[in-house]
């Protein structure tokens, strides 16, 4: 799961790979998440991110 926390306090946003990574779940999972509203992402041209924010927002829903 997540290894360096203060590397990723540090990053404002994250790719859906990194946000899989850092919080051990699949792609799958992430856009099913996004799917079900308990994800919100941000769209940046053709990149999709998710915000740090959102990122703590939603582990600590689980």
């Amino acid at each position: 799961m997540i290894d360096n926390k203060d590397e990723i306090k540090r990053r404002q946003a994250l790719s859906v790979a990194d946000f899989c990574r850092d919080y051990g779940i699949s792609p799958t999972t992430f856009y099913a998440q996004v799917k079900l509203g308990k994800l919100a992402i941000l769209k940046m041209g053709r990149r999709t991110l998710i915000a740090q924010a959102e990122a703590e927002r939603w582990l600590n829903s689980l």
